[in-house]
């Protein structure tokens, strides 16, 4: 059974060698196939890697890394505390987001002042004919930048 889910099939003889001289019992086995089960799904585990840097099986018996899969409540664990540093990754984020926003609103706020400033008397000067044909025409640049500065002259100037 072992031989079936190890992850690396080279060198079969020595493993063999090293279950006829230790002799495991079958929880020992048991616990082999849980522990090749869970490092071939963790994330960084011993067998979850690629093939060249996989450790033959026999290393891995000798080296008794079939000793080092946590227990059911040491992963329970680890999986709440994924969970809890998963949330607060997402509250960061959506804290991120939102100064991010708040700096991009107060960028724009500061750009149309400085709009305002610079072309609304320009603006102001200007008939509605005028402004009209610069919000018809769609020039981009000045419309992109401008246009909100326009609309609202032209607002201001309607009868109500």
């Amino acid at each position: 059974m072992f031989w079936k889910v190890y992850p690396k099939k080279d060198a079969k003889l020595r493993a063999v060698a090293w279950f006829v001289k230790n002799k495991p019992t079958e929880d020992d086995v048991e616990k082999m196939l849980y522990t090749i089960s869970f490092q071939t799904k963790q994330v960084g585990g011993r067998l979850n890697c690629e093939r060249k840097y996989m450790p033959l099986p026999c290393t891995w018996l000798n080296d008794g890394d079939w000793l080092d899969a946590p227990s059911k409540a040491e992963q329970e664990q680890a999986k709440a505390a994924k969970v809890e540093a998963n949330a607060r990754r997402e509250a960061q984020t959506e804290q991120a987001e939102k100064a991010y926003q708040e700096a991009v609103a107060k960028r724009i706020e500061k750009r149309q002042e400085q709009i305002r400033t610079e072309d609304g008397p320009k603006f102001e000067e200007m008939t509605t004919e005028q402004l009209q044909k610069i919000m018809d025409e769609h020039t981009p640049p000045l419309f992109i930048m401008r246009g909100w500065l326009i609309k609202e002259i032209l607002q201001a100037r309607q009868p109500a």
